[in-house]
């Protein structure tokens, strides 16, 4: 086992609610929060929601605040409540204090005086708290948090003592910041008023979720699946209700339809009086859907109006030829210790080739060569000439040569690249994100690997903090960046009337104002101005969105001419605008620029579904017009797909790609790749299913070797998997509105013989992110909802659970062993990882695991100890047990040097992780497809 060190704990609190059903209640399920569904695929993620990586920027622009501001507002917080400095004074202990008692357990313990270990309530007082004001109190300032961690640490309380009342702690009842870093709160002047919004919210709330629960038992998700894909023509009325809350253009695309739009959907055929038997009666073959029948019959045929099986559910069978692992008898591991293996990639710091893109970002042209960049590579590939068939770039910028991919912080060197602009001088420029700035090359780079002439870093010039640029644009004159992130002084556009000649010139103009959110590309001809923005507020869309500035901007803080619902990227053709979206299967295209919101929205042409190509846009749309041709980036396609000739309009498919045998090879899949993966074990096969992919994949032995091919890949799950429960050789799948199973998986292909979508019993199956099934209780986690249920034995569609917990934070994916249900967080900034005992299961004794609450988006029980990921440090954090973990003990390993990189010895993201009994597997995310092995060493 791991070398053990600290205490071992006495008892565990209770930090949850949990509730008894009964196996025969009909009671409808009441969901305790209405959050927006977090969509199952890359794209719909960053839709839904602020991806990781701005979230940390977040973070750091919260902690930039003045702190003279900060220290102020505190003070008048300590003031209004009473509170002084914590007793003991010691102010080195602070840290040690949040550590051992966070965020989430301060607050139960506040909120529950019954709880109150001996002499806490005499060193509160102590501390200059007015205890008065603790008194049917919700929320605290962060100094009051402070004060009682201090006195836990003065009376040297463990944390696994204290016991908490079953009321305490439920969903809106607690009040404040989720997270466990005592970042600056409101201030508390403001909280009356607040408070009374809040109820006010909460009454909304409630009433919506009361709606949603009617709408979605008359209208259930197979029938709400029929009229979001216009299998069932749409009743009059519906388009306009559904328009005000969801993209309508993400209907275009069927992968891009989650469980939210359903209940959108649910509400607005309430809304306009549908009745469901005739719209049932009114889809091809009289309603007979291809949903389950009680959940254990065979999986859906998929959409009706997929006549060549794209959506279905199907399954490759190959014969693989790798080496199997060999089991481990060691159990530990070294602290930064390499990878071992890796699957879905090329090799460690390898490209994959001159030829090969992984996740194409954007394109430029300066009218005679052509430049691209390779974003998860590292790289900008040229073209010397303008390419016409498939051909391998001339030169690379960013890498020495065509083979490596490692980030780089020299002039020679990037780190997640965004766009790439060229100028008809020559003038190369590319936003080199992760490294905030921009790198300038003054003329045509002559060699690969030839270093910038110098760098705008844009944190020092305009004093952002993380301005992660994604967008950059030059026509040799005039410059704009997108300042993607940066805090409060971020989140805007920068631009230059002339050119800057050196990374200290400052820009003419800022632009931002309140409906900027992050930025993305950039659209110009140096007089029209389009920019997309993943977190747009406009009155287009509250989400994703794009801006406009019909003319060149003149003022400072100048407010965009118009708006788009979706964000787009791509080319001016003289008066015209051909983009590819985010979102969706179609090209969009407009004849003539459009200069107003509502000539952006009635003037947008696109492709009827199923009409020319499946576009695959993403987190990078751009396109380029030269040499009479039309080149299309394709970010989750990994491909740029071109036309010889101008089209006539967005619904005709494209003649061939670069980086791809064809506009219809997706090279991800030609090379395995596994987007977002999520492994599973039984010790005899290795599973890893993809929730962005839709898909899983089976090596029917332990692989020993890097890059083995998976013998199965099963793709496309409806419900795009979230997560993964192997137990012998039963497995399950579970994600967004249903789950999928095997009681005996044999390695054969067998499609799932369970199939579960819309409902349990009485349970509305929304948002899934956690399923774990041990041979006699099956559990599942909805993050919408709040809740955990947990049922004895595998359930079938019209049993009730056993157990339900309301939980205070999202919960996300689970895991299980005889003894523990463990259960992780999403989005899990600042939430801790929580456990529970299958025999106390009936009294609620949910546990927290103090500390590492930096997206710790998975944990694991295994043979060789206890691991959570923490996404957001880029690491995997090991114990040699549960109990450890819960005791507060520090980790015995720590995997990932924290850089974040795709080195050996480094973890981009870490997402999941995994014992096989030979390697303990680590699964990146979103901005890395790595799957890697860890090997313990003694």
């Amino acid at each position: 086992m791991l070398a053990c060190s600290g205490s071992t704990p006495t008892s565990e609190p209770q930090v949850e609610s949990q509730t008894e059903v009964s196996e025969s209640s009909n009671a409808q399920q009441d969901s305790t929060s209405d959050t927006s569904d977090i969509a199952e695929t890359e794209t719909e993620t960053q839709s839904a929601n602020t991806d990781v990586v701005e979230a940390q920027e977040s973070v750091s622009s919260e902690q930039a605040v003045d702190t003279n501001v900060v220290e102020e507002s505190q003070a008048i917080d300590q003031a209004e409540m009473g509170v002084s400095d914590p007793v003991p004074d010691q102010k080195e202990d602070l840290a040690l204090a949040q550590q051992r008692y966070p965020f989430d357990l301060t607050q139960q313990l506040l909120t529950d005086p019954r709880a109150w270990p001996e002499g806490f309530d005499m060193c509160l007082s102590r501390s200059g708290i007015d205890m008065n004001s603790l008194r049917d109190a919700r929320s605290f300032p962060i100094p009051m948090h402070d004060a009682a961690a201090m006195c836990l640490l003065a009376l040297d309380i463990d944390p696994s003592s204290l016991m908490f009342s079953e009321s305490v702690g439920r969903g809106p009842e607690s009040d404040g910041p989720p997270d466990d870093d005592r970042r600056s709160e409101s201030d508390e002047r403001d909280r009356p008023s607040e408070e009374m919004d809040r109820e006010s919210e909460d009454r909304n709330t409630d009433q919506r979720q009361d709606d949603i629960a009617l709408a979605i038992q008359m209208y259930p998700s197979t029938l709400t699946h029929d009229v979001l894909t216009r299998r069932i023509p749409w009743p009059p009325g519906f388009d306009i209700c559904l328009s005000q809350s969801i993209d309508m253009d993400l209907l275009r695309n069927q992968d891009a339809i989650t469980g939210n739009m359903h209940d959108e959907a649910a509400l607005c055929l309430l809304a306009v009086g549908a009745d469901a038997e005739i719209l049932l009666s009114s889809a091809p073959g009289g309603g007979q859907h291809g949903s389950p029948d009680g959940g254990e019959g065979q999986p859906s045929d998929g959409p009706q109006n997929d006549p060549d099986g794209y959506y279905a559910l199907t399954v490759k069978q190959q014969s693989s030829s790798y080496i199997e692992a060999e089991s481990s008898s060691k159990t530990s591991f070294t602290v930064g210790q390499d990878a071992s293996l890796w699957l879905s990639g090329y090799g460690f710091n390898k490209s994959g080739g001159p030829s090969l893109f992984n996740h194409p970002v954007s394109i430029a042209t300066d009218g005679t060569r052509l430049a691209v960049t390779d974003r998860n590579n590292n790289r900008v590939l040229i073209w010397t000439s303008i390419p016409s068939s498939n051909v391998a770039p001339d030169l690379v910028l960013g890498q020495a040569n065509f083979e490596t991919q490692l980030e780089g912080k020299g002039l020679d060197g990037l780190d997640f690249p965004g766009q790439v602009t060229m100028s008809p001088d020559g003038k190369v420029l590319v936003a080199d994100s992760n490294n905030n700035r921009i790198l300038v090359w003054t003329s045509f780079p002559s060699a690969s690997g030839q270093a910038a002439d110098f760098e705008i870093n844009i944190d020092s010039l305009i004093r952002t903090q993380s301005a992660w640029p994604w967008g950059v644009w030059t026509n040799g004159e005039k410059v704009i960046v997108a300042v993607t992130g940066g805090g409060d002084n971020g989140s805007k556009l920068i631009i230059w009337n002339s050119f800057p000649t050196s990374g200290s010139v400052q820009p003419d103009l800022h632009i931002k104002y309140t409906g900027m959110g992050t930025p993305r590309m950039i659209v110009s001809n140096g007089e029209y101005i389009l920019t997309g923005d993943e977190n747009g507020k406009t009155e287009c869309r509250d989400g994703a969105g794009s801006h406009i500035w019909a003319t060149w901007p003149t003022k400072t803080n100048q407010a965009p001419d118009a708006c788009l619902s979706g964000w787009v990227g791509g080319t001016i053709i003289g008066e015209k605008l051909v983009a590819i979206q985010q979102g969706g299967e179609s090209l969009a295209w407009w004849d003539q620029l459009p200069g107003t919101t509502e000539e952006a929205s009635s003037n947008k042409r696109e492709a009827l579904p199923g009409v020319g190509h499946r576009w695959q846009g993403g987190d990078g749309n751009d396109a380029e017009y030269v040499d009479g041709k039309l080149f299309v980036v394709e970010y989750n396609g990994g491909r740029v797909s071109v036309y010889n000739e101008l089209p006539d309009g967005p619904d005709q498919s494209p003649d061939w790609s670069l980086g791809a045998t064809s506009p219809d090879v997706n090279p991800y899949y030609e090379n395995w790749l596994i987007q977002n993966g999520v492994p599973g074990s039984n010790g005899k096969r290795l599973f890893v299913a993809s929730d962005f992919d839709r898909s899983l994949s089976v090596w029917n032995k332990i692989p020993g070797e890097s890059g083995a091919v998976p013998d199965l890949f099963y793709r496309r799950f409806e419900n795009a998997p979230w997560d993964i429960s192997v137990y012998e050789d039963t497995v399950f799948l579970a994600g967004n509105t249903g789950i999928y199973g095997w009681k005996s998986f044999d390695g054969t292909g067998e499609l799932p013989e369970i199939e579960i979508d819309g409902n349990i019993g009485s349970i509305q199956l929304q948002d899934l992110r956690g399923v774990a099934y041990n041979g006699t209780y099956f559990a599942l986690s909805s993050s919408q909802l709040n809740k955990v249920w947990v049922w004895e034995g595998i359930p079938s569609q019209n049993d009730e659970p056993k157990y339900q917990f309301d939980m205070s934070q999202s919960p996300g994916r689970l895991d299980a062993d005889n003894e523990w249900l463990v259960i992780a967080a999403y989005p899990a900034d600042g939430a801790s990882v929580k456990a529970i005992k299958f025999t106390e299961l009936g009294t609620g004794n949910l546990r927290i695991v103090p500390g590492y609450t930096s997206f710790a988006q998975s944990a694991a029980l295994t043979d060789i100890g206890f691991f959570i990921t923490q996404q957001g440090d880029n690491k995997v954090v090991g114990w040699d047990s549960i109990e450890d973990a819960l005791s507060g003990m520090s980790p015995t390993v720590t995997l990932g040097d924290g850089q974040g990189t795709k080195d050996a010895n480094s973890i981009k993201m870490a997402n999941t992780v995994e014992w096989d009994g030979s390697h303990l597997w680590v699964g990146e995310f979103k901005f890395s497809t790595r799957m890697l092995a860890f090997k313990p060493t003694s």
